[in-house]
């Protein structure tokens, strides 16, 4: 099948906005071009609640593997903060909701609310537990009131806006 020109999909509560969307077979990948924008709804009961807002170049949607891939000029967007990346993978569970973003390439995410930015490699967010964690060598945090920190990660609460920076990419010693 194929659609152009303001194409507009929706499975529940999610929707999916290109000008292009493309298939091949009954489940097989779905492709969308175009503006893509789409709108996940969180089914967590910890994390922030408001919907994600994902724009980007290409998506291609795997309903058999429980993937959508975002690429080119990928940008995540929930309530005042953003997230930017060269590629995205949102995993979906078994109901086929988001319940992981997986971004990698020249990671930005900018926390509107804090005045506060994060420059890394790659970025996961766990939608169900609302924790955000930033990788690289190094892992840059930008605040205008405590200047600029490097390290190896960051662990941002998302539900409590709190951040830590790490030097290792290992977990803490209880």
């Amino acid at each position: 099948f194929g659609f152009v020109g303001a194409v507009r999909a929706w499975r529940g509560n999610d929707v999916l906005v290109a000008e292009q969307l493309r298939g091949d077979d009954v489940g097989g990948p779905i492709t969308a071009s175009g503006g893509v924008k789409t709108m996940w709804r969180p089914t967590a009961t910890t994390a922030p609640q408001e919907p994600i807002e994902i724009t980007a170049g290409t998506l291609i949607y795997d309903a058999a593997q429980g993937l959508a891939t975002y690429t080119d000029r990928v940008l995540a967007k929930q309530e005042a903060r953003s997230l930017s990346c060269d590629q995205a993978i949102v995993r979906l569970d078994a109901e086929k909701k988001a319940r992981e973003v997986d971004c990698r390439g020249h990671v930005r995410l900018s926390d509107g609310a804090a005045n506060r930015q994060v420059d890394g490699d790659r970025a996961k967010y766990g939608l169900a537990t609302g924790s955000l964690v930033v990788t690289g060598q190094p892992v840059i945090l930008s605040d205008p009131v405590r200047g600029r920190a490097e390290g190896r990660r960051v662990i941002y609460d998302v539900g409590l806006g709190k951040m830590r920076l790490l030097a290792t990419e290992e977990e803490p010693a209880p």
